[in-house]
């Protein structure tokens, strides 16, 4: 299954401007979330600076011109005009490339969408080449070293971007822990645990706002964080808990839903990890977005909010569109829940 990864400025990241396609292949690890491999990312860019605007990959054994047809209208929405597309393949060493066929009729798609291909590029483990320059002198026959450890690098990390080395350790991070998950399965079960459903919704929403507060999630004991994974289940929590916290507060919110989600047992660990998946698309982080939305499915395949996340990542939807909608209803369902009588 292809899997979209889009990522676009979220409101707690600082605007990216790009260089050149040095510039571009050296970031691309920090706009993904991790280094690609077997891969077909594209970087779309916006005005005579490049800033980048969108950023999508797909796995390039699912038929990546095919799976990046929702990300050219996304990136004309974000106001794109430009585009670099990158193929990542560490078995590359130079002519003939692999992926010529894909590279040149993703090309043709961009430009269908007025979009400018500033070059095509097979990203190898330590060199890269241009698909548009084979044979002529601006590429040399060994390639081009790829970039690592920069100054695009250095101002990624510091501005608040992060890469794990692969795919697997994003899903490291949400991993069950068995144990515990058994120990509060077996809470969640008792009827003294479900005092929580006649809590008022208030009562809810806070004690849920102090757990997610909290500086280490999973020192709190185990029956607490019984209840707050109960009081998640209740639509109008979980909908409180939508709302944007700002930078600081999102990252540690999605610390907090990480955390939750690692000892929240089936079906109920999917609300943890459709939270963290909304924090993260919100971000502009569609790696993280897409592994948290896969782990929400298979721990609960009908969970709707997990699919409407879904959805909108392999619709390659700009963040701030789904971010705002969220935002409106989790601060619209805190008034109302301050306004109820207790």
């Amino acid at each position: 299954m292809a899997r979209r990864t889009p990522r676009s400025p979220g409101g707690d990241r600082p605007v990216l401007r790009l260089g050149g396609l040095a510039d571009v292949v050296e970031a691309i690890p920090y706009l993904v979330g991790f280094p690609p491999r077997d891969s077909v990312v594209v970087v779309c860019l916006a005005g005579s600076r490049r800033k980048v605007v969108l950023t999508a990959r797909v796995d390039s054994a699912d038929d990546p011109v095919r799976a990046l047809g929702p990300a050219w209208p996304a990136a004309a929405q974000e106001g794109a005009d430009a585009v670099l597309i990158t193929v990542f393949d560490d078995a590359a060493v130079g002519c003939p490339l692999p992926h010529d066929e894909v590279a040149w009729n993703l090309m043709a798609d961009a430009r269908e969408q007025q979009l400018e291909v500033l070059d095509a590029l097979c990203v190898g483990s330590t060199r890269y080449w241009s698909y548009l320059c084979r044979g002529q002198t601006c590429c040399p026959d060994e390639g081009r070293p790829v970039p690592s450890s920069g100054a695009v690098s250095a101002e990624l990390v510091f501005s608040g971007h992060s890469t794990v080395s692969s795919r697997e350790d994003l899903r490291a991070e949400v991993a069950l822990d068995e144990v515990r998950a058994r120990r509060l399965a077996g809470l969640l079960r008792q009827e003294g645990t479900h005092s929580v459903d006649h809590w008022p919704l208030l009562a809810r929403i806070t004690y849920v706002d102090e757990i997610v507060d909290a500086d280490d999630v999973l020192s709190r004991p185990d029956r607490d964080l019984a209840c707050a994974i109960l009081a998640l289940q209740h639509v109008g929590v979980r909908d409180a808990q939508l709302l944007d916290r700002g930078p600081e507060g999102d990252r540690a919110a999605s610390r907090a839903w990480a955390a939750l989600a690692t000892v929240s047992p089936k079906p109920w660990r999917a609300v943890p990890l459709t939270m963290l998946a909304v924090c993260a698309h919100r971000r502009g982080d569609g790696a993280r977005a897409n592994v948290a939305t896969e782990a929400a499915l298979q721990a609960d395949p009908s969970y709707r909010l997990a699919r409407l996340v879904a959805e909108a990542l392999a619709c390659a939807l700009p963040p701030r569109l789904l971010a705002g909608v969220l935002d409106t209803a989790a601060r619209d369902l805190r008034a109302t829940a301050n306004g109820m009588p207790g």
